[in-house]
């Protein structure tokens, strides 16, 4: 959250400020107010004391409302009108002073319009239930407003009756940050959800409607759940904001729970680059009758972990990534009906359950898999499957092989915080993730707040790898400056000659005189591609290798895989597979855990390509105890003087 200091100081001052304002405050527990209610001042307050539990208000009103630290349980009537935020008054509608207590607050039939900054700030655990509708606006396209902002790791329920609506859409900042005496503006869309906490539930009937921010530069995701993410009823559309430069996805979370009702969620569909997940998670559970559904880019779910208990599934035509995987699911009926356990030998130990009447969803990458099927009296049988990127349902006969059955592979599951390097569907907890195991999970950062920060460091890193003729830009401005164009993707032909310089190999591919046998390729990069080629570090994008694809944007996978063979590590040797290049990286020392989720959270600019180019001269080459920017000095591409300069340089980056 961009504005996170801004806002929290801005709120801390409005617990301080209120005490010294003459606030109204009502004596009985129920309070009628109109706008005369109010105080007569542009920054029109009402604070709510211990003594009122419930506010009705009796026509639409300007100003803000505050719930004081005594209040533990309030019920705020709209009745249909509205609460409009002052643009000179409070930066939030309504808000909570901080406590130790837990609130029970209920919002009926009421519109919040004009949210400058937050239209709900909650720094209690407890719950918000919505009865009718209740509506959040931003103040236009360029307000810096997040719908309703959870700053509590207490878990927080936001639930309702079946004839409720949620309905929140999120403005965008307009962020200035300064650099070298220049002034630079990023439009970043809003989270329409923000929260902190460690279990977000959506629970009761509440149809909810989330919808990020517009933002010129970034869009914004409809939920971000640092913690944790549960839906356990009702229906959640959350929906990312749009964007002309680069999308959100529909919802960001440590875990996403799914244990009935439905969930959507809709990543970006911005211009000119591929769409972003619909829900990006460490860990996707499906362990009860509800659905999800997921709509985005390449990658509809990208998450880190998936279980699927017996009887869940998710719609066979949604895509989801794990751990840098592509897997696709495979409709599975063990008949006759009954429980049977699905072991798919080979695969790290992967094991299923199927429902009462035989039926297993499977997930696996692409690829020619012998299972073994088990039931419940210990009798077993093998049998091959082959599984596509698109799979009919298949039926398997038990038949038990009475003479020689297979002995299933012996599965030991690890514990649940070491997830990250547990294969598909091995850790499988009995019951819904426990408050315990959410806080053993690492937490989400914002990709937002860390796409801004790329870009403000990635300029300083650009200008020290310039110095070092790694990075020389593509151009110069009107001062003679370079420019080196951050904000963009890079092209597959730049990454590969920025991978060759880090080689200390741009001489030898200048001169080398070798066939290029790409047909694709500029003549500014015509002896590059040919290098590169003879060389093994690319063989092209079509099986005759032909084409090279050099205009396209290279994704983060690419670029590492090609960082990881810089680092003398080879997929020919073993040393790492292509689809699980992000883990090797972090696994060398080349991505921190959480660079590799910011990497991973949106397309690959060249911002990125200078933060990974800087780790990879950092990093130390296979099997030595040498940096990489060691062996370039060694190799006299680079001195000793403007190593100890960069590294020196780049410390405080």
């Amino acid at each position: 959250m961009l504005k996170k200091h801004k806002a929290l100081c801005a709120a801390a001052l409005m617990a301080i400020s209120a005490a010294f304002l003459r606030a109204p405050t009502a004596d009985a527990a129920t309070a009628d107010l109109g706008q005369s209610d109010f105080i007569a001042q542009e920054d029109s307050l009402y604070r709510v004391e211990s003594e009122v539990s419930v506010i009705n208000l009796t026509e639409d009103v300007e100003g803000s409302i505050e719930i004081a630290a005594g209040v533990d349980t309030l019920t705020i009537n709209g009745n249909g009108y509205s609460l409009t935020q002052l643009s000179t008054g409070w930066n939030t509608a309504i808000w909570t002073e901080d406590s130790a207590d837990d609130l029970t607050l209920t919002i009926v039939d009421l519109t919040i319009k004009n949210s400058s900054d937050m239209g709900v700030y909650l720094t209690r655990g407890g719950s918000l239930t919505v009865n009718g509708d209740f509506v959040i606006e931003p103040a236009g396209s360029y307000a810096a407003a997040e719908g309703i902002v959870i700053n509590t790791e207490k878990p927080f329920d936001i639930n309702g009756g079946a004839a409720s609506s949620l309905k929140v859409n999120s403005g965008t900042l307009v962020d200035d940050f300064e650099d070298g005496g220049t002034v630079y503006s990023l439009s970043i869309g809003h989270y329409a959800i923000y929260s902190a906490s460690q279990s977000l539930t959506f629970s009761g009937g509440l149809s909810v409607d989330l919808t990020g921010g517009y933002g010129d530069d970034y869009a914004g995701s409809a939920v971000y759940a640092s913690g944790g993410l549960a839906v356990t009823a009702g229906h959640v559309v959350s929906k990312s904001g749009e964007s002309p430069g680069f999308g959100a996805a529909g919802a960001i979370a440590g875990v996403v729970y799914i244990n009935g009702g439905a969930a959507d969620f809709i990543g970006s569909q911005s211009s000119g680059v591929p769409a972003d997940s619909g829900v990006m998670t460490n860990g996707l559970f499906l362990t009860g009758p509800g659905e999800i559904n997921a709509t985005g880019g390449a990658l509809d779910i990208s998450t880190e972990f998936l279980y699927i208990a017996s009887g869940a599934a998710i719609s066979a035509q949604k895509q989801v990534n794990i751990l840098s995987q592509d897997v696709y699911p495979l409709d599975l009926t063990v008949s006759p009906a009954g429980l049977y356990t699905v072991t798919v030998d080979d695969f790290d130990g992967y094991q299923g359950e199927t429902d009462i009447n035989g039926k297993l969803q499977v997930w696996l990458p692409v690829g020619s898999y012998q299972l073994i099927i088990q039931d419940s009296d210990g009798a077993t049988m093998g049998t091959e499957i082959v599984l596509g990127e698109s799979n009919a349902p298949i039926t398997v006969d038990f038949l038990p092989d009475e003479d020689n059955p297979p002995e299933p592979p012996i599965v030991t599951p690890p514990p649940v915080d070491t997830r990250i390097t547990a294969p598909l569907f091995r850790t499988k907890p009995a019951e819904p993730p426990t408050e315990e195991y959410l806080a053993s999970l690492n937490r989400v950062e914002s990709p937002i707040n860390k796409r801004a920060a790329t870009l403000e460091n990635a300029e300083d890193l650009a200008s020290e790898l310039y110095k070092l003729n790694l990075f020389v830009g593509t151009g110069n401005d009107i001062n003679g400056n370079p420019r080196f164009e951050l904000d963009r993707s890079l092209t597959r032909l730049e990454s590969l000659t920025l991978v060759i310089r880090l080689l200390g190999k741009e001489a030898a591919a200048n001169s080398y005189t070798g066939v290029n046998p790409f047909r694709d390729v500029p003549a500014w990069g015509d002896r590059i591609a040919a290098y590169a080629f003879n060389q093994g570090i690319t063989v092209g994008v079509n099986r005759d290798h032909t084409l090279l694809d050099s205009n396209s944007p290279v994704t983060y996978q690419e670029f590492t895989a090609f960082l990881l063979r810089v680092l003398d590590y080879q997929e020919r040797n073993g040393d790492f597979q292509y689809a699980q290049a992000l883990n090797k990286a972090v696994e060398v020392g080349l991505y921190t855990a959480a660079e590799r989720q910011n990497l991973s959270a949106g397309s690959f600019l060249r911002a990125d390509a200078v933060t990974a180019m800087t780790n990879a001269l950092m990093t130390k080459m296979k099997g030595t105890n040498s940096m990489l920017i060691d062996k370039l000095v060694s190799d006299n591409v680079i001195e000793a003087k403007a190593r100890d300069e960069f590294l020196a340089a780049v410390v405080k980056y």
